[in-house]
C-alpha cells in the first residue's frame, strides 16, 4: 500500500521541513510509540521505508516534531517514537485511512510481526 496525496487532516507543511518550535520546561507534547520486531535481515528495508516514505509523509502533518527508531539488537524489539506538538496533532494520523494505519500495514508486511501502538503525554523537564 502506498500513500497518496489525498490524506485527510491538518496536512499543511510545505515541502521544506520546518523546525519544531522551542519548548520551555514543563511544556507538554505527545508521543506515539509503535512497537514491532524486526530481524537483522529486514532492518535495512525498514530503515528505507522510514527514510523514503514514512518520515516524508509524517512531515506533512501540522504538529509533527520528529521521530526516533530505537532497537534492541539482542531481542529485535524495535520502537518508533514519534513526537507531536499536541493531542490534536497526534490524533490526525489516527483517523481512518491515516498515516498510522498505513505505516502499521507496511511494517507488518515487511517484518511479519504485529505492531503495538500506544500514545503518551510527554513533559519536558530539562
Amino acid at each position: 500500500m502506498r500513500a497518496t496525496g489525498k490524506m485527510r487532516g491538518r496536512v499543511s507543511r510545505s515541502s521544506q521541513r520546518q523546525r519544531p518550535r522551542v519548548r520551555q520546561k514543563g511544556s507538554i507534547m505527545q508521543a506515539r510509540m509503535i512497537g514491532f520486531k524486526v530481524s537483522p535481515e529486514k532492518l535495512e528495508e525498514v530503515e528505507n521505508a522510514y527514510l523514503t516514505s514514512f518520515v516524508p509523509e509524517m512531515e506533512k502533518y501540522e504538529g509533527f516534531a520528529f521521530v526516533l527508531l530505537i532497537r534492541n539488537k539482542d531481542t529485535n524489539e524495535t520502537l518508533e517514537v514519534s513526537i507531536w506538538e499536541d493531542e490534536d496533532a497526534i490524533r490526525e494520523g489516527e483517523k481512518e485511512g491515516g498515516v498510522v494505519d498505513w505505516k502499521t500495514n507496511v511494517l507488518e508486511s515487511i517484518t511479519g510481526s504485529a505492531t503495538e501502538i500506544e500514545n503518551y503525554e510527554l513533559r519536558l523537564v530539562t
